[in-house]
């Protein structure tokens, strides 16, 4: 695809996300762009997931 990774992240609000986005993502050595889509509502998914900063 046109991604090297895909990320589903679940946040509360705006604020939540921008943050994300801002100080944690755009910090990360070797990201140079970001693409965010936002979904209200996902109806099915499965696939393998890993915490970020190693946390559970």
């Amino acid at each position: 695809g046109g991604y090297d990774i895909d990320m589903l992240v679940a946040l509360h609000d705006f604020d939540d996300l921008s943050g994300f986005l801002l100080d944690k993502l755009s910090g990360v050595r070797g990201i140079r762009t970001l693409t965010p889509a936002i979904v209200v509502d996902i109806i099915k998914y499965k696939f393998d997931v890993a915490p970020i900063e190693g946390k559970a």
